[in-house]
């Protein structure tokens, strides 16, 4: 068994390189891949909340007590923080300490979010009272349980799928909404106070197994 070395045929990577005997260092890129999305999705999360304070001034209206706490970002960014460790998104740390850095992003994210859910909605005009904002944490394994209840006939129901774009610039992308049923199921685009407008918006239904949630 032989080992690249680092040199004139390989001068752009150092990777696996001997710690000690019988002890190599690798994997920093394809370790722990769920840990390693996990940071990216909630990265992502921290910056667009970090927008939503900014856009709804909400932290002009914070008092004393909150503001000693931090912003509403200030957990998640900590737990950010503690998990760009060398030994923390590489992968490299022991399991039980791979649990805690994803404890500490949930409680992160659950603070976050619950500002989110109360500011997001300020974005888009008036908001119907009736209208409760619940987070798809589990959107990635097409698990959202607001919009799988969605029921056609009688039992007819209005689900409305917020999405917020955190670049400085316009874009176009296919967006993917969890189910349960499809009879009866139509798409459309809303104006400023939640009613629909123009024609039904083109959509597509992908079955998924079990095997593939």
């Amino acid at each position: 068994l032989t080992w690249p070395c680092l040199g004139s045929d390989k001068p752009n990577d150092l990777f696996p390189y001997e710690h000690r005997g019988n002890s190599y260092w690798t994997g920093y890129f394809t370790s722990r891949p769920a840990l390693k999305f996990y940071v990216y999705e909630m990265q992502r999360l921290m910056y667009s909340a970090r927008i939503l304070e900014v856009a709804t001034r909400a932290t002009m209206s914070w008092n004393v007590q909150k503001l000693n706490a931090g912003l509403p970002t200030a957990r998640l960014a900590l737990a950010l923080g503690l998990v760009q460790h060398h030994d923390g998104v590489t992968g490299t740390e022991k399991q039980h300490v791979a649990d805690d850095y994803a404890r500490q992003l949930a409680k992160g994210y659950d603070g976050t979010m619950a500002f989110v859910a109360e500011h997001v909605p300020q974005l888009h005009g008036t908001v119907p009272s009736a209208l409760k904002f619940a987070p798809c944490a589990f959107a990635n394994a097409s698990i959202c349980t607001a919009s799988e209840s969605l029921r056609g006939g009688a039992d007819t129901k209005r689900v409305v799928a917020l999405y917020f774009n955190a670049d400085t610039t316009e874009r176009k992308e296919y967006v993917r909404v969890p189910v349960a049923e499809t009879a009866g199921l139509v798409v459309r685009e809303l104006d400023a106070n939640y009613q629909p407008k123009g024609d039904p918006i083109e959509s597509q239904v992908v079955p998924l197994n079990d095997a593939q949630r």
